[in-house]
């Protein structure tokens, strides 16, 4: 599967990993490490730090690696796609951790490395205590019902804290949108009116458009602001067919008139 996320070796490819990579991804290491799991406690009929544990933080190691740049993605990067994709699979991700903790059998076995090898260190011995203490506050010992019952509060939980984040990044995005639009409404003010030949466009396009890029605006920032809005008049808008024309077709002198959200679209192509 050629997958970013799937890649092992040295730092995250945050440029190439996409939305679509996300689900399968996880998709398919969910269902591997659900089948290595299986083997590691049928394989064995002594558990050992060496034929457990360490298997199994190997194959947390790999989810983490994995997982945890969609996550970093998702709040510093997050559009609708990477949006959607993160929230598909969170709740495989949680059904999986409250699987993996309420495994009695898995449990078990860790009880047993941890009461019956002698020769652990300080270290491995902190390791298997936090373990079996994550095994019980995820509801091991639960009935089969109240199992039940805590997985769905803990899907319920983990969706809830997804929304109110993702509520906190689009007030964030709504205030910088609104800050942008006043910066960009007082340039089209000043600025574009009238007739704009292409080099004249283009200088002040960049000049603009550098000092957004240094301010930290990105195009999914433009995105944000052309979906959302802030109420513009009609009259407000610029002529998009023309300044498609002169940065698109690349017309030597098109009339346009002035308006924040033709700014915005040059801006988008400029940034993208």
């Amino acid at each position: 599967m050629n997958n970013p996320l799937l890649e092992m070796d040295g730092l995250p490819a945050f440029s190439r990993i996409k939305p679509d990579h996300v689900e399968p991804a996880l998709d398919h290491l969910l269902s591997h490490n659900r089948e290595q799991i299986e083997a590691l406690l049928k394989g064995a009929q002594r558990f050992t730090w060496n034929n457990l544990v360490e298997p199994m933080e190997r194959l947390d190691d790999r989810l983490s690696r994995a997982w945890s740049p969609v996550s970093h993605m998702n709040s510093v990067v997050n559009n609708e796609a990477l949006r959607s994709a993160y929230n598909t699979c969170l709740p495989k991700l949680s059904e999986y951790g409250t699987e993996m903790g309420q495994n009695a059998e898995l449990f078990a076995a860790f009880k047993a490395v941890a009461e019956q090898q002698k020769d652990l260190n300080p270290v491995q011995h902190k390791v298997l205590d936090d373990a079996l203490l994550d095994f019980h506050l995820s509801g091991v010992d639960l009935s089969a019902d109240k199992k039940t019952r805590f997985k769905e509060i803990s899907q319920s939980l983990s969706t809830l804290t997804t929304k109110f984040e993702e509520n906190l990044l689009d007030v964030r995005a709504r205030s910088r949108g609104a800050e942008i639009l006043g910066f960009v409404d007082g340039y089209a003010s000043n600025t574009c009116h009238g007739h704009l030949t292409r080099p004249s466009m283009e200088h002040e396009i960049d000049v603009m458009g550098d000092a957004l890029k240094s301010a930290g605006m990105t195009p999914d920032d433009v995105d944000y602001i052309h979906a959302h809005g802030t109420g513009t008049e009609a009259n407000d808008v610029i002529e998009t067919d023309a300044i498609k024309a002169v940065f698109g077709e690349r017309a030597a002198d098109v009339p346009m008139t002035s308006g924040k959200w033709g700014i915005l679209w040059v801006l988008r192509v400029s940034l993208g």
